[in-house]
């Protein structure tokens, strides 16, 4: 790592209308440095890197790249001087080939045409040099999320990046694919090409950076080396204070599952008899209890969502039974099983769980009034509904009419919950629910899971995450290659247990 500074914000201001997003903020990146920046949900991160890649333009402040001050910086501006954006929503478009998405028309062209043979050629001989194996004649939607993340950061590093702004880059990474990352970014380091890391990852953090930055609140509340720093350090400069995680202890957990009233009953709820369907699901058999969290456990791919989708008839099912409250049920629709008390709250909060052209109190309001088939808004009710979200799920949100678009990670999915508890599911399935979002959000989102689950609403968690499954669930199913391989108590189990049970 070089000591030439790259990219440098100075006295960076942001203010929004209502809000000051970015208060006097100094940041910068030297060459062939690999510097994390972390803070909890709606710290400033995403505004500072907007500013820097020209999304956004600073209330006031300079921004210096290569020693240049850079007035009005747009995207396309920030392309062209080295400065690259790999966001957690991914910008691939799924109907191109993995070789066209890496289109650069300046670098290929012959005699006026696309020379496909130069760029399948120098494609595949790039991603090799990357330790990325993916086929560049797939088409970018068959690939799995974990590969489209890993083919979004290789364009950044193809079109020659300075420096790489990487937002949330492991959210949907196996461990593997995780330490591939890790490689790619240190061949990049060696390479003097610099990389901005954004996460929520404590532990990533320590592990791969040079330095690390932590904002709250709009401000920088400490700069340290990687030498300096610990969990313990970052956490308490991230929340102004050293917490104490209630819903992360668990000795703690064990009290609040111990006190449950509703899991004592242990009446089912719903029950799959040898459900299959024509793709990617085999006989697969569990029992939900009325009043129970129950995890769902599995890697990508394993059946975890593909069964919670054929229980809402998003894919058809070829054989078996699914029995609900007693009666067995065939849903046509995830509208179907609402209307039944079934309410899914999907993995993808930005694409699925929100209308971004809705404000919020209409986002609140939607999943319930399309339960009660109202064919009129009541925006009595509508407002009602949005304050009760807004004090029971504590969302930082200017006001009810205020939009989603920009919240935080973490407030977006309390949005998406609470617009789920507020119908009165019976049943209410979180798919990856604390996906992408900061250490204290997760305690929140960890208390709303006990809370609902104490109103007796029966919880099912898909999470990949197995500390989250063992601190949550009372019971867990492990799901691998489209069937269920075991149903364990949590009382009688460790993690070593469910580990060997999904990867054996």
């Amino acid at each position: 790592m070089g000591n030439n500074i790259i990219l440098k914000a100075v006295n960076i201001t942001k203010i929004f209308p209502g809000v000051t997003a970015l208060n006097n903020v100094n940041f910068d990146i030297r060459e062939g440095e690999i510097h994390s920046l972390v803070g909890e949900n709606g710290s400033g991160k995403s505004t500072l890197i907007k500013i820097i890649s020209g999304v956004y333009q600073p209330t006031s402040g300079e921004i210096y790249i290569s020693g240049q001050k850079v007035d009005h910086l747009n995207p396309i501006k920030a392309k062209e001087l080295g400065i690259s954006v790999v966001h957690q929503e991914l910008s691939l478009i799924n109907t191109q080939s993995v070789v066209e998405s890496f289109y650069y028309p300046q670098i290929t062209l012959s005699n006026g045409f696309l020379n496909w043979k130069k760029m399948k050629r120098d494609i595949s001989q790039f991603l090799k040099d990357l330790n990325i194996e993916i086929n560049i004649e797939e088409k970018v939607g068959r690939l799995p999320i974990g590969k489209k993340q890993l083919l979004e950061i290789a364009r950044a590093v193809y079109y020659n990046s300075k420096v790489i702004l990487l937002d949330e880059p492991t959210s949907s990474l196996s461990e593997n694919e995780i330490w591939k990352l890790f490689e790619i970014i240190s061949k990049l380091k060696t390479k003097q090409v610099s990389i901005v890391y954004i996460s929520h990852k404590i532990n990533e953090v320590l592990e791969i950076s040079d330095r690390i930055t932590v904002l709250k609140d709009g401000r920088i509340t400490n700069q340290m080396k990687k030498e300096e720093a610990s969990v313990e350090k970052i956490i308490s400069s991230m929340v102004g204070k050293t917490l104490n995680f209630k819903y992360s202890n668990p000795e703690e957990l064990q009290k609040i599952k111990n006190s449950r009233p509703h899991f004592k009953d242990k009446k089912i709820l719903l029950k799959f008899e040898n459900i299959s369907n024509k793709k990617d699901l085999k006989n697969i058999s569990l029992e939900v209890r009325k009043g129970e969290i129950h995890g769902f456990f599995g890697v990508i791919g394993s059946g975890r969502t593909e069964t919670i989708k054929s229980v809402l008839g998003i894919n058809d099912l070829k054989s078996g039974k699914i029995i609900f409250e007693d009666k067995e049920v065939r849903f046509r629709s995830p509208y179907s099983a609402l209307k039944n008390g079934i309410a899914y709250a999907t993995e993808n909060r930005r694409e699925e769980g929100l209308i971004f052209t809705f404000d919020f109190k209409s986002n609140i309001s939607l999943v319930k009034f399309n339960k009660e088939d109202r064919k009129f808004i009541d925006f009595n009710l509508e407002k009602s509904l949005a304050n009760e979200a807004i004090k029971k799920f504590e969302i930082k949100i200017p006001s009810v009419s205020s939009g989603v678009r920009e919240l935080s990670g973490g407030n977006q999915q309390k949005v998406v919950i609470s617009k789920y508890f507020l119908s009165h599911p019976k049943l209410l399935i979180l798919d990856e629910p604390t996906k992408g979002i900061d250490v204290g959000a997760k305690e929140e989102i960890y208390r709303f899971i006990f809370d609902l689950a104490n109103s007796g609403i029966t919880v099912i968690l898909i999470s990949s995450e197995l500390p989250e499954i063992m601190m949550l669930c009372d019971r867990v199913t492990i799901f691998k290659s489209g069937k269920t391989i075991s149903t364990f108590n949590l009382n009688e189990v460790t993690e070593e247990d469910i580990l060997k049970s999904a990867t054996a």
